[in-house]
């Protein structure tokens, strides 16, 4: 059995340029199913990379309009709940230059 060619790019790139491009080159991929009420019974509800991607952009503003931008990878606290939010202040921090260790989530979330 043959492996496939692994692209040049692979481990290249931070994880909000993928969903940058994957949210034009495929917007409507399913990036996350989220239970849409209480209870399961009240059914899910898919998130797409593109609506992904803009939540993103919305937070990196957000934090480069409150924090600026970072030139050393200054690392931001976030509390709060682990959940879809989380993700998006990960992903926007790298975005603007910033960190946000995932030790600090697993502890303070667990």
């Amino acid at each position: 059995m043959t492996t496939p060619p692994v692209p040049s790019e692979l481990g290249q790139r931070l994880l909000p340029n993928l969903v940058d491009q994957l949210s034009v080159s495929d917007p409507d991929r399913v990036f996350l199913s989220y239970q849409s009420g209480p209870s399961p019974k009240d059914g899910y509800r898919d998130f797409t990379y593109k609506e992904f991607a803009a939540a993103v952009n919305h937070y990196s503003w957000w934090l480069d309009k409150n924090l600026g931008r970072s030139d050393s990878f200054r690392t931001l606290s976030y509390f709060g709940s682990r959940d879809l939010r989380s993700t998006l202040v990960m992903y926007a921090a790298v975005k603007t230059g910033h960190k946000v260790p995932w030790l600090l989530f697993s502890i303070l979330l667990s």
